[in-house]
């Protein structure tokens, strides 16, 4: 039997859990916003376009925007109303915390867009999602697992984030390194034909295309079309 290569250890570190199985969906629980220790502690944005308000609703006047990167500081004070809200895929219920902006004026930001570190602005160039159909999993043959060994570790080497899973962990996969703060989430759910992948193989993804499957097959074939459908090489890279 052939033992797999170590980047598919790695591979578990780019993909989130659904129900403590290895996949690319949602996790049933929410991650908490950014901590704080108290006043005057700096949080960076995560999301691109988040509003800042003069009350702590969604109702309440918009008074400006931050977007990914920019840094706030935390006044000390914190809403005592929570709001239920999605962020790229991830179902928020949390406060809102006041905060000071660099020219010392005063808003109210929704706590979940925040968190205590500056974000790492990844490279979104697409997504490989490794498919077994709900209930096969124990079933697919020794090959099937050498051969999403191989895909995986060529798609991680070409600068595309890996995901794995069955039809309903489609519904929402979370794309970056950090799964509490992804760079996107898509729902491929709605844009594949659960019908035309009755069988084990890959579905690739890249933002503003219409995904595509690869029914299950030798690496180099698989290889060829994610590099035809990406639009640039994706190849097992041999070392020296």
């Amino acid at each position: 039997m052939k033992n797999f290569p170590v980047s598919l250890i790695v591979f578990v570190a780019l993909i989130t859990s659904c129900g403590g199985k290895t996949g690319g969906a949602t996790n049933s629980q929410s991650p908490a916003p950014a901590s704080v220790s108290g006043p005057a502690q700096t949080l960076y944005c995560w999301v691109d376009d988040a509003n800042l308000r003069d009350a702590p609703d969604l109702n309440s006047k918009v008074l400006g925007k931050l977007k990914t990167g920019d840094s706030v500081t935390y006044s000390g004070e914190v809403s005592p109303n929570t709001t239920k809200l999605e962020l790229r895929g991830i179902q928020f219920d949390a406060p809102w915390y006041k905060v000071t902006l660099k020219d010392n004026s005063q808003a109210w930001v929704y706590s979940a867009v925040l968190m205590d570190k500056t974000p790492q602005v990844e490279k979104y160039k697409g997504l490989v999602f490794i498919y077994t159909p709900e209930g096969e999993e124990e079933n697919t043959s020794e090959d099937w697992g050498w051969f999403t060994a191989e895909v995986q570790d060529a798609a991680l080497q070409a600068g595309l984030y890996v995901a794995w899973g069955n039809f309903n962990d489609m519904k929402s996969v979370r794309i970056g390194n950090d799964p509490d703060h992804p760079v996107d989430s898509v729902s491929l759910l709605k844009m594949v034909d659960k019908d035309e992948i009755s069988q084990c193989g890959y579905v690739f993804y890249q933002n503003g295309k219409k995904p595509v499957f690869k029914t299950h097959d030798m690496t180099d074939n698989v290889l060829s079309a994610a590099s035809e459908y990406f639009g640039f090489p994706v190849e097992t890279i041999i070392g020296d």
